[in-house]
């Protein structure tokens, strides 16, 4: 690389115009910074607006380094094209002249966007020393060969250095590929004969070009035997031209990006999500203070997905309707102002003017499926000798990553677990390994387990030592749940082996869960238990039912407890059809047992017509 000292231009000082080309309609001009990626959205020639090139889908000579959606800066090229031209044949390796996006220390770093215009000669085969004269499509350059006979030249001008106080100077960067070629005019872009539709060219494929600013669409060399020998000169007519052209629309809303709490997974920028209905935001040029509607346009659809109006400026909008699990595409877009319908026919004034200002597009991928994590072999022995067991997992997902416990004694899960997950030093006794998976858009998967033991054989069957409420207990809350602790961890609970039925011997509806951490089964009504009503509740075991990890049976147990009976009134003053009673007398009722919820709703009195007598009510537990 030059030192941009050596040149104070690329195009207009450097490179001497071989002839005079006519002058442009319009200067050359770049459009707004993309708050998706702090690069220029499009650099213009005065004829044609090129978009920065990173993608695959565009066929781009630069693309993310991972699969997926791009995104900045987690999947995002660390250098890109907004224009790029490559010529190559015989001793001419390669020709490039370039318009270039890249990061100030070639890692995807925000805040060291940079960009240049780039010239590269490579020519192999040539006399030492000896003096070479390239003429090509952005003027003429002489260089020398080396003692190896060759030459590597590279000049990049209009590069900046980005620091978090001074961002790049894009119309600097700009200025050094498309400033004034020559005095009234701008330097242009080649572009193929009969080029692809929306692109100047095909990176992947050599054609003829027109459109040189020196008139030369061809590269020529003259110098000693640079043809081969005797031949001085050699020719080259033929370029691979990357340039996309911009499709977006001045005014337009911005691209819309992923709200943050909708860009779900480990992380913000980088479009996968497991929100079905993601929220997007962004922004109107020109509407500060007013507010137009915002229309987001999902995968190419003729009708609006959804749409709101743009507060002080900027968007948010929720998409209503759940989308299927995949890649997706949404545009923003708000009606043109300068866009208008002749009255007498209802056709445009102007079929040239869009309907509407459409912002580029933003790819995304909705990801709701949940990874799957397996434990795989190989196994520890079972039993096991060896207390420092080693556990090997998978998913099937890639980029997925792990959690994992053993239980009993390591209950809280390790987020930094990876395969294979080796434990410290464990005392003897049954362990459980468990592990779940996590995929880059959030989603927690099940945990997958695995049951061994270390030390000598189990011969010890599973217990109940401890259970709510307890065998015979009465006066027990209608709103209670059964629970079961045992006393090591056991496999096999469920509604079919932890019931509880009333006096009648009808099962009660209920959901059962385990917690393998404490060993505590929990058995959850759906209803309120009925008042003093007796029920038993049973524990099955048996070998398809619960066990332990070593497949003992737990011996089937039962017990019994009463539901408390509902409190009745023991006591009232004045009695009942007493006569002659004080006009002054407070009226009081005394319970059979404490209660909740005496208020002025719920102890009234009122006269013949029945109107409620005001009244201050009070309770007094110990009383009743």
């Amino acid at each position: 690389m030059l030192s941009s000292a050596v040149t104070t231009a690329l195009l207009a000082a450097t490179l001497t115009p071989l002839a005079a080309v006519p002058a442009h309609a319009d200067l050359a001009g770049r459009g707004p910074v993309d708050p998706q990626n702090g690069y220029p959205m499009w650099y213009s020639d005065g004829s044609v607006k090129l978009q920065l090139c990173y993608t695959a889908e565009l066929n781009c000579l630069a693309t993310p380094p991972n699969p997926g959606p791009v995104s900045y800066p987690d999947n995002f090229p660390d250098e890109s094209f907004w224009f790029a031209a490559e010529a190559s044949g015989g001793n001419l390796r390669l020709y490039e002249a370039a318009l270039e996006a890249a990061h100030a220390n070639e890692a995807v770093i925000p805040g060291d966007q940079m960009g240049f215009a780039r010239l590269r000669f490579r020519l192999v085969n040539l006399d030492p020393g000896k003096d070479y004269t390239i003429t090509h499509p952005y003027g003429v350059h002489v260089v020398t060969a080396g003692d190896d006979g060759t030459v590597f030249e590279t000049i990049d001008e209009g590069a900046c250095e980005p620091a978090p106080d001074d961002p790049c100077d894009w119309d600097r960067v700009g200025a050094a590929f498309l400033g004034d070629y020559k005095v009234g005019t701008t330097a242009s872009f080649l572009r193929q004969v009969n080029a692809p539709a929306g692109t100047l060219g095909d990176p992947t494929t050599d054609a003829p070009v027109t459109g040189a600013p020196s008139g030369n669409n061809f590269v020529t060399v003259t110098g000693p035997n640079v043809g081969g020998d005797g031949i001085d000169t050699l020719t080259v007519d033929t370029f691979a031209i990357q340039g996309v052209i911009f499709d977006g629309v001045d005014g337009a809303p911005s691209t819309p990006d992923l709200a943050a709490a909708s860009d779900s997974g480990r992380s913000s920028t980088d479009n996968i999500t497991n929100a079905a209905t993601p929220t997007f935001t962004g922004t109107v040029p020109g509407e500060s203070t007013s507010a137009a509607t915002v229309e987001l346009m999902v995968d190419g659809a003729a009708a609006p997905a959804a749409s709101a109006a743009a507060v002080d400026g900027a968007y948010s909008i929720q998409l209503p309707t759940a989308l299927e699990p995949g890649v997706h595409k949404v545009q923003a877009r708000t009606a043109n102002p300068a866009y208008t319908v002749d009255p007498v026919t209802g056709e445009p004034t102007d079929p040239s003017v869009p309907q509407y200002l459409t912002s580029q597009t933003l790819s995304f991928t909705v990801d709701t499926a949940a990874p799957a994590a397996s434990v795989v072999a190989p196994f520890p022995s079972n039993p096991s000798l060896d207390n420092t067991p080693t556990l090997n997992f998978t998913a099937n997902e890639a980029g997925a990553r792990f959690e994992c416990q053993l239980l009993p004694s390591n209950s809280t899960w390790d987020p930094s677990c990876a395969s294979p997950k080796t434990w410290d030093a464990q005392v003897n006794g049954n362990y459980v390994f468990n592990v779940r998976a996590t995929d880059v858009a959030g989603n927690v998967g099940e945990a997958a387990s695995h049951s061994f033991r270390i030390g000598p054989a189990d011969t010890i069957a599973p217990s109940v030592p401890a259970r709510t409420p307890a065998a015979e207990a009465t006066e027990v809350g209608l709103d209670s749940n059964v629970t079961a602790n045992f006393s090591e961890d056991v496999v096999g609970v469920s509604d079919s082996t932890f019931t509880l039925k009333d006096a009648a011997g009808t099962a009660v509806p209920a959901t059962v869960t385990y917690d393998q951490a404490s060993g505590k089964a929990t058995l959850v009504p759906a209803a309120n238990l009925a008042p003093g009503t007796v029920y038993t509740a049973t524990l099955t075991g048996g070998a398809s039912a619960i066990r332990d990890t070593a497949d003992l049976p737990l011996a089937t147990t039962s017990w019994s407890f009463t539901a408390a009976a509902a409190p009745t009134v023991t006591a009232r003053t004045p009695a009942t059809d007493t006569t002659d009673v004080a006009i002054g007398g407070n009226i009081s009722a005394t319970f059979s047992k404490t209660v909740t919820g005496v208020s002025g709703t719920t102890f009234v009195l009122k006269d013949p017509a029945g109107t409620t007598i005001p009244a201050a009510v009070s309770y007094d537990a110990t009383t009743r």
